[in-house]
């Protein structure tokens, strides 16, 4: 996963507090760490209707975090083959998406 790094660590999400209403359909840093390991990962939010998704690039694929009806996040794989990643590393992702509520 070495290839999720990014060379500015400083230029994270969390440097200030963003709603979601303020990014819209904007790109944006999220800032994951994992494995005493910080990952910067490039992530657009994307409103459809009522609902919206985060479409995050990892391990060269996008992968689409959105909320179910009971309100938890679920994962869709856009690549056809199947993108690996740890569940772990999806939990923190997660993790950092709910932040953006609070």
């Amino acid at each position: 996963m070495q290839n999720l790094r990014c060379k500015n660590p400083l230029n994270t999400l969390f440097s200030r507090r963003v709603k979601i209403s303020d990014v819209m359909e904007n790109s944006f840093i999220l800032p994951i760490v994992y494995d005493n390991k910080t990952y910067n990962l490039n992530t657009k939010f994307v409103r459809l209707g009522y609902i919206y998704q985060f479409h995050i690039a990892i391990e060269n694929s996008t992968l689409i975090f959105e909320r179910d009806e009971e309100g938890h996040y679920r994962v869709i794989d856009t690549n056809p083959a199947g993108t690996k990643v740890d569940k772990e590393f999806l939990q923190a992702v997660i993790s950092n998406l709910s932040k953006l509520h609070d």
